[in-house]
């Protein structure tokens, strides 16, 4: 059996589950849809924040498969985002300086980028561990190892590759909704 790397953990997602009702466990795992119903239905009136209780390790598998291991951890970005986001921390700590003083000096640009983090940040960090990948074998390797992932009339594989050729270290842009 393959082993994941493990970019979204359940520890977590139990902890943010308890801010749940607010979507902050749905955000987390790269649900921004639902992470918003969330937010502006109080969890379906409690009734989809309990029955979260039991879906939270299967979404923490499908984001491990989803997104990509970075130096900056989504776990940390998410703490930081989720109790002190107001202030940018999350974006000083993945060294977004000029956007970590905006956010510090508006109140998270008045609480609307704020919001937009929540709905970008784990691409956010994808993107980050993008810039990071090794040139060489290594996006060859990662493209095997998620050939799995590639779905039925796609055009590109889990990889970028396109008629037999790898293409890119990342995977294609065609990401399954996020609901």
């Amino acid at each position: 059996m393959q082993q994941r790397d493990e970019t979204h953990s359940i520890l977590m997602g139990y902890l943010l589950w308890i801010f749940g009702f607010l979507g902050a466990h749905r955000f987390y795992y790269g649900k921004p849809v639902t992470g918003t119903i969330w937010l502006f239905t109080l969890g379906l009136l409690l009734i989809g924040w309990i029955l979260d209780l039991f879906l939270i390790p299967g979404m923490s598998r499908r984001a491990d498969i989803k997104f990509q291991r970075s130096s900056v951890s989504y776990n940390v970005a998410w703490i930081l985002l989720t109790f002190l986001g107001i202030f940018g921390i999350h974006r000083f700590y993945m060294g977004k300086w000029i956007t970590g003083l905006i956010w510090l000096l508006t109140g998270g640009l008045f609480l609307v980028g704020y919001i937009y983090d929540y709905w970008t940040l784990n691409d956010q960090i994808d993107e980050l561990s993008a810039r990071e990948a090794p040139s060489g074998p290594a996006p060859l390797m990662r493209a095997r190892r998620h050939a799995h992932e590639r779905r039925p009339g796609s055009r590109l594989g889990a990889g970028g590759e396109q008629r037999g050729q790898v293409t890119s270290a990342r995977r294609p842009s065609s990401r399954p909704p996020p609901w």
